[in-house]
């Protein structure tokens, strides 16, 4: 009987033992599953991608991503994402056995991730198209905000369209077209919120409505002094008065703690301090600011965790990624930043980006299949232009890179690239046909069959389109986001350049 007794209570413990072990495991991760659809046979025994966002950074920062990745084994697949956050921003992508890949909540190359709430699992099933069914107790709020970007992505008919209309120089109409669908757009998102409001938590609706009226803000932003919807003055100014009322709106949102958490909110402010101290504008949208200008601005505007996360924008969204100087713009602005998230992340930032200076040894075909290396252009100066068909923003990259160009064009000892971001000959040379995207004097390669997810924009982290490189004669990458010739008339570039000659 004591024998007995001694033998249940082993038992027990080692079944208290195991229990406990097993609920060790689960703490802290939250189950991701899911199966392919009809259609996404090719993706079987390829890989499923769970790519998430830092939610203090701001959005398509992907140097903050991180990728937790399976094997697809009988169309299913399942994952572990770590609870250190209850809500994180992600985006899905898959690749093929033959190494095409597939990305979610993607428009046009500009990849928008969704805010998901962790702790409990969730299941999805992907189709084709993009789509995600999600399921399970965290499925409401992926689902909200994908029928959301769904609805709200303008259509490429659309856009070819506007460019059209500003081509027959029909301004107005082309301003009625664009600014009005994005009002609509962001109307719509709300309507397709108000029918998930019971099964969202206020958190959550606060936080997509920040995200909406934010990135409304930044679209009507770049839209007017980006360059890359040139309009006559007067125009100009019906298209700052829709950025102006939608600013004071987003202002609303200045105190609520939730913003802090929006990856759209710390890049919309930035704009707004950048619109407020740019003093010269032109019809292509051209303005002149200084970094220390900036910086000044910001720590008079703002306080606490919000201006560390302004900063942060600043410091990474174009204004300084040139990989020069970069430790010293950097102890200037990490001075006045609180000792929170923003800067931890910004410390950490440097740390990785440092360490790529040496340039990717690319390996991409040209239109007739013949493969060029970086190796192939050792002692010379490369200006590399990524773009894609479709993207109107690389059209007005176009001339305004051209001008650079022709400054240059007899220097053999600059190369000028013209990459091609596809997974299809057929968009490549609709967009080399077009003649709306390149210029004489280019070499034409591309990233066919890797498409986004090819290894070089990773590298790079480009998730945004025109996106410029500059690597000098010893194979060192000088600047991934160099001065923008859309903006100073190519003013910076040409500098830039001569520099490195």
């Amino acid at each position: 009987m004591k024998y007995k007794i001694k033998m249940y209570v082993l038992l027990a413990l080692l079944a208290i033992q195991w229990q406990t072990k097993a609920t060790e495991k689960k703490v802290g991760q939250t189950v991701i599953s899911g199966k392919l659809g009809n259609g996404m046979e090719r993706f079987e025994g390829g890989e499923f991608s769970f790519d998430v966002y830092d939610q203090n950074a701001s959005a398509r920062l992907k140097t903050f991503t991180s990728q937790i990745k399976c094997t697809i084994k009988d169309k299913r697949f399942t994952i572990s994402v770590p609870n250190n956050e209850p809500y994180v921003y992600a985006s899905i992508s898959l690749v093929d056995r033959e190494g095409n890949s597939t990305i979610f909540n993607s428009n046009y190359g500009d990849v928008t991730p969704l805010l998901y709430k962790l702790g409990d699992s969730l299941n999805m099933t992907l189709f084709t198209g993009g789509l995600i069914e999600f399921l399970g107790n965290s499925a409401s709020l992926p689902s909200c905000q994908q029928n959301i970007y769904l609805a709200g992505n303008m259509p490429l008919g659309a856009l070819e369209c506007g460019i059209m209309l500003r081509r027959e120089r029909r301004f107005q109409a082309a301003f009625d077209l664009h600014y009005r669908f994005l009002y609509i757009q962001f109307q719509t998102g709300l309507q397709i919120m108000e029918g998930y409001k019971n099964q969202l938590s206020k958190y959550e609706i606060d936080l997509i409505t920040i995200d909406l009226k934010s990135k409304l803000y930044c679209d009507a932003f770049k839209s007017i002094y980006n360059g890359s919807f040139r309009m006559p003055s007067s125009i100009n100014q019906q298209a700052k008065g829709f950025i102006y009322k939608t600013r004071d709106e987003l202002k609303s949102f200045k105190n609520n703690p939730t913003s802090l958490h929006s990856i759209y909110f710390g890049k919309a402010f930035l704009l707004n301090e950048m619109a407020g101290l740019s003093t010269s504008y032109g019809t292509d949208g051209s303005y002149q600011l200084s970094f220390q200008e900036l910086t000044d601005s910001i720590t008079a505007h703002y306080s606490g965790e919000l201006r560390s996360k302004i900063l942060m924008n600043s410091f990474l969204d174009g204004l300084t990624k040139s990989m020069r100087g970069r430790t010293s713009l950097y102890n200037q602005v990490v001075k006045v930043m609180d000792n929170g998230p923003s800067k931890k992340m910004l410390a950490s930032y440097i740390e990785k980006t440092l360490d790529k200076a040496k340039a990717f040894a690319f390996d991409l075909p040209n239109p007739e299949g013949i493969r060029h290396r970086l190796e192939h252009y050792e002692g010379k100066v490369i200006i590399a232009d990524f773009w894609f068909t479709g993207c109107h923003g690389c059209v007005g990259m176009t001339p305004a890179l051209r001008k650079v160009y022709e400054k240059f064009n007899n220097n053999k000892n600059i190369v000028w690239l013209s990459i091609n971001i596809t997974n299809t000959m057929d968009s490549w040379k609709k967009g080399l046909e077009s003649g709306d995207y390149t210029f004489p004097g280019q070499i034409h390669l591309s990233t066919i069959g890797n498409g986004f997810a090819h290894p070089l924009l990773k590298h790079y982290n480009y998730s945004s389109f025109p996106s410029l490189l500059i690597i000098d004669q010893s194979g060192k990458t000088i600047a991934t986001y160099p001065p923008d010739p859309r903006f100073d008339g190519g003013k910076g570039l040409e500098k830039l350049i001569d520099s490195l000659l």
